[in-house]
């Protein structure tokens, strides 16, 4: 499957920074990564599950989540993992590392907080399929990618 081509970042010592906490009170700039966060997602039309603000050259902790095709996103900002449970492997690919896909453990179940634009505080847990898609996102946040963790898929 190719992935498809947007101006996604790609920049190694660029991603491999970690994002610093989004100021809640700084509505220009929650709004900002709102608007870019969104913008990207409908550049993509709707292909992506998740994108950091980090894919789009901004270390924030801010990321947009779609975890059921045709369901409306979410920016989230300063997520946190308080918990999780088992694990289990997957096979992913990343808008920032090509057409290269890698077998990646994640968790079954997490317990994570994030907060809205509106300063909102949320606690939810999340099962698998949602728990590997915030993870995902949750690592660029942390400046790790697939390649540093998981095992390159060989065609």
């Amino acid at each position: 499957m190719k992935v498809l081509r947007v101006p996604v970042e790609t920049d190694i010592k660029v991603l491999h920074k970690v994002s610093q906490k989004v100021d809640l009170d700084d509505v220009k700039l929650t709004r900002n990564l709102c608007d870019i966060l969104t913008g990207m997602f409908d550049k993509l039309n709707g292909k992506a599950q998740g994108i950091s603000a980090i894919q789009c050259g901004m270390p924030y902790c801010a990321v947009l989540l779609r975890y059921i095709r045709g369901e409306e996103p979410i920016v989230i900002f300063n997520p946190e993992v308080l918990f999780s449970f088992g694990s289990k492997v997957s096979n992913e690919g990343c808008l920032s590392e090509g057409d290269s896909r890698y077998i990646v453990k994640r968790p079954l179940l997490i317990k994570v907080r994030y907060f809205t634009r509106y300063k909102e505080e949320v606690t939810k847990w999340l099962p698998y399929k949602k728990a590997r898609i915030f993870m995902h996102e949750y690592d660029h946040l942390q400046g790790v990618l697939l390649q540093d963790k998981g095992t390159l898929v060989e065609d």
